[in-house]
């Protein structure tokens, strides 16, 4: 039996094993690239992206043969090495390509001042790079903008490290400052009534929903976080929820919590655990992911600003720091990695207001 056989496909081979392979040339040599897979329908796609990524890294080559590279072949080359990189996760993966898109997109739109900026990275100056960031800082969050000048350093300080350019013209611009956004969040009191609106709702999940938007204002989970979580991570005789995230990737920073439960998630969990016919222990405790419209609905019933599930995260931490809990501690509850120094930012102005309404609790008189 031969080793290799040949397919209809051009460039694609099967081993005597099962196994397809891709058969590449790059400088006049033969290589061969697993497709990981024994099914001719599924290797010929993989194949296609492959050789659509090796004539990318082709063009590039000879691009860097001729002392140039193209701000366009950079950005390819930024991107395959973060796809390549096992540490991110696909949501940031998938972030970064959208930004690194933009960027590319805008480097080629005119402006005001000047019409066209050089693309080629041994000639772009600071001015290519300053006429850029006004296009892109009017078309994008201050979020966006920033992380945009970042990958576009990334993406020139390829240039630099193939030695095609001493210096990186992208390195003083300036990031904008964002601004705090000022929390709007409902009253406590308006928040029981949401909750009963929701709950009162006539709908097939309206109770289902109602728990699940109890469920993070009493743990400040996050939304991906609480559809993870399951019976067996609940542990009501020691006082605490274990947060371990999705099963392949886990929490925004990969690392598992333990949540303790305040009494009103102590009561929600019990009440739900009870309303269940069967718990078994890897079955989800939430029965719904999704409850926006259910959510605005209500607010708009009860006159109160519109909330996210996500807002609801920090109405949790808004609760928890007015009774009294310290930042750093409230930030551990979060899953939050750096030590406060989020919480402080985003929360910082109530541990202030409530320390002045302390201070006026303290008298000399008698």
């Amino acid at each position: 039996m031969k080793t290799w056989t040949k397919t209809r496909t051009q460039n694609l081979v099967r081993h005597k094993g099962g196994g397809y392979y891709a058969r590449l040339f790059s400088n006049g040599q033969e290589r061969w690239r697993s497709l990981k897979t024994k099914h001719e329908q599924v290797a010929k796609a993989r194949l296609s992206d492959l050789l659509k990524d090796h004539r990318k890294n082709q063009a590039t080559r000879k691009e860097l043969k001729a002392g140039a590279l193209l701000l366009e072949s950079a950005a390819a080359t930024f991107l395959k090495r973060t796809e390549e990189n096992a540490d991110l996760k696909p949501s940031s993966i998938a972030y970064i390509k959208e930004v690194v898109t933009a960027i590319v997109q805008t480097w080629s739109e005119p402006d005001v001042n000047r019409e066209t900026r050089e693309t080629d990275l041994r000639k772009v100056n600071e001015e290519d790079c300053r006429s850029w960031s006004t296009i892109f800082k009017a078309k994008y969050s201050a979020t966006r903008f920033n992380s945009g000048i970042s990958y576009l350093r990334k993406i020139i300080d390829i240039a630099v490290t193939e030695g095609i350019r001493h210096d990186n013209p992208a390195e003083k611009l300036t990031r904008k400052r964002i601004e705090q956004t000022k929390l709007e969040l409902p009253t406590r009191a308006q928040f029981l009534q949401i909750v009963h609106e929701i709950s009162h709702a006539g709908g097939r999940f309206s109770h289902d929903c109602a728990n699940l938007v109890q469920f993070f204002a009493v743990t400040g989970c996050r939304k991906k976080e609480a559809a993870n979580v399951l019976v067996e991570h609940v542990f009501l005789d020691r006082g605490f929820l274990r947060v371990t995230g999705d099963p392949e990737h886990g929490t925004k920073n990969r690392k598992s919590r333990d949540i303790p439960l305040i009494p009103e998630a102590e009561k929600l969990i019990r009440r739900m655990l009870s309303e269940r016919e069967e718990n078994s222990p890897n079955s989800p405790l939430l029965r719904v992911n999704e409850a926006q419209k259910a959510l605005d609905r209500a607010c708009a019933i009860v006159g109160a600003p519109r909330i996210t599930h996500h807002d609801l995260r920090h109405l949790f931490a808004t609760t928890c720091i007015e009774a009294g809990v310290d930042i750093p501690t409230v930030s551990r509850w979060l899953g939050h990695s750096d030590g406060g120094a989020l919480a402080m930012r985003v929360y910082g102005h109530l541990r202030d207001e409530h320390s002045k309404t302390m201070a006026k609790l303290v008298s000399y008189s008698p």
